[in-house]
């Protein structure tokens, strides 16, 4: 390439960049997140520790937790499934039985609008 064509590509592309750049300092500029009156009610942390709480912090001692074991990974035994854990027993079928009364089975004349 002839640095004529290296020069064409390159400046546009700086523009390009510096056109993103500013475009986007100015979208999070008017596109912040905190209102007016949040930002009034921030007040930022004082820096007054209370560093004797602090240091008695660090001087307690570590306590082990109830599920540490002291068993060594290689003495524990996990039990494998046997045949008949893994092997479901069918469910027995359920059918269903009809409720009804003596009277349900006999045959009544429909009703009419008109009497």
């Amino acid at each position: 390439m002839k640095r004529k064509d290296i020069l064409s590509i390159l400046v546009p592309l700086f523009i390009f960049v510096l056109a993103w750049i500013g475009f986007s300092i100015l979208h999070n500029v008017a596109t912040s997140t905190i209102s007016q009156t949040l930002s009034t009610q921030i007040l930022p942390i004082a820096p007054n520790f209370d560093t004797n709480t602090i240091d008695k912090l660090k001087q307690r001692q570590n306590i082990a937790t109830v599920y540490q074991t002291t068993v060594p990974v290689q003495n524990i035994i996990i039990p494998t499934a046997t045949a008949s854990a893994v092997t479901p027993t069918p469910t027995p079928t359920i059918t269903a039985q009809p409720v009804s009364t003596s009277s349900a089975e006999q045959a009544t004349s429909g009703g009419s609008l008109s009497q």
